[in-house]
């Protein structure tokens, strides 16, 4: 296996380690969501060394639209001279990506205004719509009761998803596309996503909902996500690691799937826009969603 792979590796196995708080876990998911083309795995490798480079740069910006030197050059666009990119992992090796804040002066595409809601708020229409993916697969939303007051979103004998009606916007949408992501997961149409962690699918579930919510530009520091540490507890550190991964890239894939069932403006996912992808003169590049997608 290629050495640059191999610590790679190492340094993902190390990171995930970490992931032992609730904040730890929600700081992940919310940058795995704004690198959402990236791999679960990649996303964590580009954090950690953003975090690592924060320390001596508090105004660095979050990486937010990554590529190869290549192709950003296929894109018209070139890296400063100085740059120092992100290692990630592509098959049978390592891998550099640089975000578009690398970028010499002057070479800025332009970028859109991205949405962000905060504290309570939730896009308009997003329960909605989220409200029918659920009713398409054959579930109601109704009032949590009993048992199901304590957080648990899914009634299995009665084919209703559990959604407070009084709660905040944001509180909403996170019922319901946890809800949504058990249907996927664990439901009728469960064969879309193999869930195999073998963990409480609660926290695979509410890994995707609250990525399906970020994707959004909601803040996620309200909400009390568990922690994945909770569920891994007892395990060897390799066991506990595999599993965590496990888990992030369920949780990817399934709030990728359902976010590509919704007609609502999202935050970027981290890749080059199509529109930059040719350029007069230049040869299409290959799309860095290679570089990661599968790893």
């Amino acid at each position: 296996m290629d050495d640059k792979r191999t610590k790679l590796e190492q340094r993902i196995h190390h990171i995930t380690a970490q992931l032992d708080t609730s904040g730890s876990w929600i700081q992940t998911l919310e940058f795995a969501t704004r690198l959402r083309g990236f791999s679960f795995a990649n996303a964590m490798l580009i954090m950690d060394q953003y975090q690592e480079r924060q320390t001596k740069n508090l105004a660095l910006p979050w990486p937010s639209m990554m590529a190869s030197r290549l192709e950003w050059a296929q894109a018209g666009l070139q890296v400063g001279g100085n740059q120092v990119g992100y290692m990630v992992m592509v098959p049978g090796g390592g891998g550099v990506v640089c975000d578009v804040a690398q970028l010499a002066p002057g070479q800025q595409p332009p970028r859109p205004d991205e949405p962000r809601f905060y504290g309570s708020l939730a896009p308009y229409g997003l329960a909605r719509q989220l409200e029918s993916l659920i009713a398409g697969e054959g579930f109601q939303i109704g009032e949590p009761r009993g048992s199901d007051a304590a957080g648990r979103v899914m009634d299995w004998a009665t084919r209703t998803v559990n959604v407070d009606q009084a709660s905040s916007p944001a509180d909403q949408v996170l019922a319901l596309a946890t809800g949504l992501a058990h249907l996927w997961q664990s439901g009728d149409a469960g064969m879309r996503i193999n869930a195999t962690t073998g963990l409480d699918p609660e926290v695979e579930a509410e890994a995707a909902g609250l990525m399906v919510c970020a994707a959004h530009g909601m803040t996620l520091e309200q909400f009390p996500a568990q922690s994945v540490y909770q569920f891994t507890r007892g395990m060897g550190e390799q066991d506990r690691v595999e599993k965590v991964l496990a888990i992030g890239k369920t949780a990817r894939a399934t709030a990728i799937g359902i976010l590509n069932q919704l007609d609502t403006n999202l935050v970027g996912d981290g890749l080059l826009p199509p529109k930059l992808h040719s350029t007069p003169m230049l040869p299409p590049p290959t799309p860095s969603r290679s570089l990661a997608v599968g790893l």
